[in-house]
C-alpha cells in the first residue's frame, strides 16, 4: 500500500485523523522485515 492509499485509509476510517506535519519529524516512513521466510511492511504515519 502505498503512502497515498494509506492517507485516504486514514481519512475514510481513522476517526478524522490529519496527519501532521513538521519540519522536526518524519510524517511517513516504512520497515520492511523478513520472519520465517514471510516479509512484513509495518507504515508508520504521524497524525494530529
Amino acid at each position: 500500500m502505498s503512502f497515498g492509499k494509506n492517507l485516504q485509509f486514514l481519512r475514510k476510517m481513522g476517526n478524522g485523523m490529519k496527519e501532521k506535519f513538521d519540519k522536526n519529524i518524519i510524517s511517513c516512513f516504512e520497515r520492511e522485515y523478513e520472519v520465517d521466510g514471510v516479509w512484513h511492511m509495518d507504515v508508520y504515519i504521524a497524525v494530529e
